[in-house]
C-alpha cells in the first residue's frame, strides 16, 4: 500500500512538475532541451521545498482527533502540569514514541 502511494504520489509530482515547465517555456518562444531542462529543475525545487514544508508543518487534521477528542495532550502532562493522570516523563514519552523537533527546542 506504501509503494502505491509513494507511486502516485511521484506520478502526480512529476507531472505538475512538467505541465508548468512547459507552459512558461512555450510563453517564451521555441524551447530548447537545456531551457527546458532548467525550466523543469526549477519548478521541481521549487515543489520539492513546498512538499518538505507541507509534510514538516500540516498536521492533515489529526490535531483535532489526538488533541481536541483524545486530549493526549493533557495526559502526557498529567495532573501536576494542568492535565489529567499521572503524565509522562520526558524519557517515557520518547520512549513510547512522541516526535521532538529538536529545532524547535531553545
Amino acid at each position: 500500500m506504501q509503494k502505491r502511494l509513494h507511486g502516485v504520489f511521484f506520478a502526480v509530482f512529476l507531472s505538475s512538475t512538467l505541465i508548468p515547465a512547459v507552459a512558461q517555456m512555450s510563453a517564451k518562444g521555441p524551447i530548447s532541451g537545456k531551457d527546458f531542462d532548467d525550466a523543469a529543475a526549477e519548478q521541481a525545487k521549487r515543489y520539492l521545498e513546498e512538499g518538505r514544508e507541507t509534510f514538516r508543518f500540516d498536521t492533515f487534521g489529526s490535531e483535532d482527533f489526538w488533541g481536541g477528542k483524545l486530549k493526549l495532550h493533557e495526559a502526557i502532562a498529567g495532573e501536576k502540569l494542568g492535565g489529567t493522570g499521572p503524565g509522562l516523563s520526558p524519557q517515557k514519552a520518547l520512549e513510547l514514541g512522541l516526535k521532538v523537533d529538536v529545532n524547535a527546542i531553545p
